[in-house]
């Protein structure tokens, strides 16, 4: 089968849950043996725009704004997609989230499957979250909610109503969105997320040298902290529990990892210095780092007070051998079950004891990182999701 994958994603970088999952959509479909073309609709304003990504013949849309909302948008990626249709001839189109809506009425009839990750009440909860005072306030009841509302009713409903399949990684967004959208029980497929059980494994070069590099000795115990640095990620969480945590453990370090919020890592900074704590922030890490950044580690922490789908960050520490110290939000509890290292949102305290016995008893690390690991080869395999987007293109050709 000839097929078109819609995405926001446009150039492999510096990681984040969008660069795995096309990652997997390319690889799964290859194995499968389909051909992948890759539309991209948003690109960063460096983007080298690569011939390739992931293998796949990739074409850019770079004449109208960068949001899968915007009419421009929808009129340019109908362009592409009709000059791309006519001398490959699509048998489906592939969406990441409602990026393909622009092309409804232009797919002559051809199925259209759409991986379905947040959608617009997800985004408009998780926004009120990072809500901090009247300012912001203010932006969130002026501009996030009435964008939220139109963006769900004018395209995003509608869209994900009428694809022919709509894929879900995590069991928790895939009951939501069915309730909320009322998208019909037969066209949503449980699409089990997955990850690269061979890049990210343990290993113990990999970890001296890691080390190395950051300047840690071998005999420190590391907390490790990765993802986009803003203020619902709960870092703030992290280095109050860390403060608590290591007042008489000086072998004992707190990593950061990642960019963002710039205004906001200096303020983090501030606060780490001020208190004369053991804290490294790395800034960005690009993929190919990953494995490297996890091996490093002794525990990895998820402090995140969103609504996450189901973080790659945690099943990818997992497949690295770490215990994880999770948030009880929807997507740790999916990818983690009824662990013993969740803990309260926002609750720095019961993390700072989570880590304390972490930290000290070895039994319950293993404990942790192999009930963690079990669960990730029975639920989260790529066999799971190559199986289930072979069924679903099946279904509807």
């Amino acid at each position: 089968m000839k097929l078109c994958l819609v995405t926001p994603y446009s150039e492999e970088g510096a990681g984040g849950g969008i660069t795995r999952h096309v990652q997997n959509v390319a690889e799964a479909a290859k194995s499968l043996g389909h051909e992948l073309t890759i539309l991209s609709g948003l690109m960063r304003p460096d983007s080298t725009k690569p011939a390739e990504i992931f293998g796949c013949p990739a074409f850019y849309v770079t004449d109208a704004p960068g949001s899968t909302f915007s009419p421009s948008f929808w009129k340019a990626s109908r362009e592409l997609f009709t000059r791309l249709d006519a001398r490959r001839g699509f048998d489906a189109v592939l969406s990441e989230g409602s990026s393909a809506n622009g092309l409804r009425g232009r797919t002559g009839g051809r199925p259209v499957l759409a991986f379905m990750h947040q959608f617009k009440p997800v985004h408009l909860l998780n926004s009120f979250k990072e809500i901090s005072g009247p300012r912001s306030l203010a932006s969130y009841a002026l501009r996030t909610v009435p964008r939220c509302f139109y963006e769900a009713f004018s395209s995003e409903l509608a869209f994900f109503r009428s694809a022919d399949r709509v894929l879900c990684g995590a069991r928790h967004i895939m009951r939501l969105a069915g309730a909320l959208y009322r998208i019909p029980e037969e066209r949503l497929v449980y699409t089990p997320y997955s990850i690269d059980r061979g890049a990210f494994r343990k290993d113990p070069a990999l970890r001296k040298e890691s080390r190395a590099a950051l300047g840690i000795s071998e005999r420190d115990f590391v907390f490790l902290v990765l993802g986009r640095i803003q203020r619902t990620k709960g870092i703030d969480t992290a280095l109050r529990a860390f403060e608590k945590f290591s007042r008489e453990r000086p072998e004992a370090w707190l990593v950061i990892a990642g960019g963002g919020d710039a205004a906001l890592e200096a303020e983090l900074k501030a606060f780490a210095a001020g208190r004369k704590l053991r804290v490294l922030f790395t800034g960005m890490v690009p993929q190919g780092g990953l494995p490297g950044m996890y091996n490093a580690a002794d525990c990895l922490i998820m402090p995140s007070v969103l609504i996450e789908v189901l973080p790659y960050v945690i099943l990818e520490a997992v497949s690295s051998g770490l215990p994880v110290l999770a948030s009880d939000m929807p997507g740790s509890r999916e990818a983690l079950g009824d662990s013993e290292g969740l803990f309260p949102s926002r609750d720095y305290e019961a993390l700072a004891g989570l880590m304390t016995k972490a930290f000290s008893d070895e039994a319950l690390r293993r404990r942790l990182s192999a009930s963690a690991s079990e669960r990730l080869d029975a639920l989260f395999s790529p066999d799971g999701f190559r199986q289930a987007l072979s069924d679903s293109i099946k279904a509807v050709i």
